[in-house]
């Protein structure tokens, strides 16, 4: 009785989309897959040239490298994190500052409209005074 299961060595089959062609869905899980099994096959060899402990350690190393990975990942996502906080607090001070720009930019264009239409308005008048003299 074979001890290792050789079928989890063997790439998956492909979906093809138009064509006959694989698509690229297909493609991209035959890229994982087959790095994964050249993971696997190279930790058979390892096993089978240095023995089991050797294996093992290799494993250990292997974990070793996946947790500074994952802490790095932790990291860089507290860092992310860190400056998504600082640049909402950055756009929530200045928020105030733009709204006051904003009501006063507002105010100064309904000024100058006001005083066209009061320009407007007085010019009708003085034109109506002089044809009415």
């Amino acid at each position: 009785m074979n001890a290792i299961d050789l079928s989890r060595y063997e790439l998956p089959t492909t979906t093809t989309g138009a064509g006959g062609a694989p698509t690229t869905a297909a493609l991209r899980q035959l890229q994982v897959a087959a790095a994964h099994l050249s993971g696997r096959l190279d930790a058979l060899r390892l096993l089978e040239q240095h023995g089991r402990n050797a294996w093992l350690v290799g494993n250990a190393t292997l974990e070793d490298q996946l947790r500074a990975y994952e802490e790095e990942i932790a990291r860089v996502q507290a860092e992310t994190e860190e400056v998504l906080r600082e640049r909402k607090r950055v756009q929530e001070g200045a928020r105030k500052p733009l709204e006051d720009g904003e009501r006063a930019w507002k105010d100064a264009v309904e000024g100058l409209v006001r005083v066209g239409l009061g320009t407007t308005k007085a010019r009708e008048a003085a034109a109506r005074g002089r044809r009415g003299m």
